[in-house]
């Protein structure tokens, strides 16, 4: 059987998880985004690159996950990654059902040391691997999300309602994927918020203006409501 512990320290992970699907056995894989390793960077959307081209995945995760494969694949020859977001295979669920972390407020995933800093890749095979956590996915409330509300705050078209993302053709992050605006940074106020502590809201308040008057088409006055940071 294989050891996670192996796995997390000989390919660099920082934290690794299982969680049993049908027959196979999924393998949840998580790296911080952090300022010398923004795993949230893209390019693309402009003539050169017509399509979206996440660069930070493929700079940090992929050189791990080709390790990886090449390994395991002499144990499993159709060993494979996960790739997606159907409602079937979620990488969030996944992270929640194999003890990773509890979704939050802001969707993503919170877990006890990297907070909602982690990045999560997936790998399906049919080798022997110990389960971790309880196999369970639920939107359960999260002690430390109840107490914060940063994420819902700071989210300018108010799109965050209890654990969920309500309207996600309103959720600017995902406008710029659809709109394909090019060579700009990712809206990530949501995650930003929670990852540092509530004096940054007042930072935050300051420039999501300018973030919004560059992401979103002109004209498009959605979000006139101002926020206040937390006493």
């Amino acid at each position: 059987m294989i050891k996670l512990s192996d796995i997390k320290n000989k390919y660099r992970f920082d934290v690794v998880g299982t969680v049993k699907k049908a027959s196979k056995n999924i393998i949840v894989l998580g790296l911080e985004t952090r300022p010398d390793r923004d795993l949230d960077e893209f390019i693309g959307g402009n003539e050169e690159l017509e399509n979206w081209w996440f660069s930070g995945h493929k700079k940090y995760f992929s050189p791990r996950i080709d390790e990886l494969l090449t390994e395991l694949e002499k144990i499993d020859p159709k060993i494979k990654p996960i790739s997606g977001y159907s409602d079937s295979i979620q990488l969030k669920k996944l992270a929640v059902m194999s003890g990773i972390g509890n979704q939050g407020r802001n969707t993503l995933i919170i877990n006890p040391f990297f907070q909602s800093r982690l990045r999560l890749v997936a790998v399906e095979t049919c080798i022997e691997i110990k389960s971790t956590g309880r196999g369970i996915y639920s939107q359960v409330k999260n002690s430390r999300c109840e107490e914060c509300h940063l994420c819902e705050m700071v989210c300018p078209p108010k799109v965050l309602n209890n654990y969920r993302l309500i309207n996600k053709e309103k959720c600017i992050a995902y406008r710029q994927l659809v709109n394909r605006t090019s060579n700009l940074r990712r809206c990530s106020l949501c995650w930003e918020a929670c990852t540092r502590n509530k004096y940054w809201v007042k930072e935050i308040q300051l420039r999501y203006k300018e973030i919004i008057e560059r992401m979103l088409p002109e004209n498009e006055n959605l979000y006139p409501q101002q926020i206040s940071p937390p006493h």
